[in-house]
């Protein structure tokens, strides 16, 4: 028998995740959706059973995404199993979440842990809508050379404080037709950006922001890996070669750091999308379908 806690603190919801987190959840990442990403309190589902709290999850639903869609992201699970009770229970709360408004659709992204989902989410209605794929390379090899020259004038420069609502205008367009994306509102990037390891570095002419990268660097079992965060530019410059250019400074950021393998994420519907890494290297190495449902009425 599942039931709702109620209303949560976020010291008891942290001492949860902190003792139960989900796979690939940190601390900090749970309190960032918490506090931040969520429309308010009836946005975390915290569920019990008979043996006590079972999971944390939030439904994200206060950021812009292309396809109007909420995710529903686990931060906390007692147990890596989920029974199909368990999890239609959490699906009817997720669901009855989002039918508030105004998003209509609810995302979940099958990780190799929640296998075991697909089958109740088809049985509900749920259907794949695009994969997120993981590719990576060896660092060493010669510095990414981009067919097409930048325009005169034009540089990359660390981005300062004065052009934070460029970079924001141009993250937001840039990523405005890629599936899952989410872009945070200024204020919270802007803080984002001031508590960043490494700022993100942006291409431009005289000031004015025209493509982007953003970099992080973390230890691997087989040496130290740099990842391709973010990168994008303006839509308007499709077919400049500026993706290209951006990737290409993504990797000379990394390569300064002395990684031994670049990583990256992409959110594809198809092939074509992962066409400029793999033509510099990268392979896939790993594929995670997100599962979707367009929600019309309470089940």
């Amino acid at each position: 028998m599942n039931h709702d806690s109620g209303t949560s603190s976020w010291a008891e919801v942290a001492t949860f995740v902190q003792a139960h987190p989900a796979p690939g959840m940190s601390l900090d990442d749970a309190r960032r959706i918490v506090t931040s990403l969520v429309r308010g309190p009836e946005a975390v589902l915290d569920l019990e059973d008979e043996r006590g709290r079972w999971v944390v999850a939030a439904v994200v639903d206060t950021c812009a995404s292309v396809d109007h869609s909420a995710d529903l992201v686990p931060l906390g699970l007692r147990e890596r199993e989920v029974t199909p009770q368990a999890l239609h229970h959490l699906l009817d709360r997720a669901e009855a979440c989002v039918l508030q408004g105004p998003l209509s659709t609810l995302d979940i992204t099958l990780t190799p842990e929640r296998e075991s989902w697909e089958e109740p989410l088809r049985a509900r209605g749920y259907a794949p809508a695009y994969s997120l794929y993981a590719l990576e390379r060896p660092a060493e090899g010669p510095p990414l050379a981009p067919r097409a020259p930048l325009p005169q004038g034009w540089r990359w420069m660390e981005l300062e404080e004065d052009q934070l609502p460029d970079y924001h205008r141009v993250v937001s367009a840039a990523f405005a037709s890629v599936p899952g994306a989410f872009v945070p509102p200024l204020e919270e990037m802007a803080q984002a950006v001031s508590r960043a390891e490494r700022r993100p570095h942006v291409l431009v002419e005289d000031r004015k922001v025209h493509a982007f990268t953003t970099v992080r660097v973390h230890a691997r079992e087989d040496g130290l890996a740099g990842e391709v965060r973010t990168l994008g530019r303006e839509p308007g410059l499709r077919g400049t070669g500026l993706g290209e250019h951006a990737l290409g400074r993504a990797l000379e950021l990394l390569r300064a750091e002395r990684v031994t393998r670049f990583e990256l994420e992409a959110a594809a519907r198809n092939d074509a999308a992962l066409r400029l890494y793999q033509r510099h290297g990268f392979q896939i190495v790993r594929s995670v379908p997100l599962f979707r449902r367009r929600l019309t009425e309470r089940r």
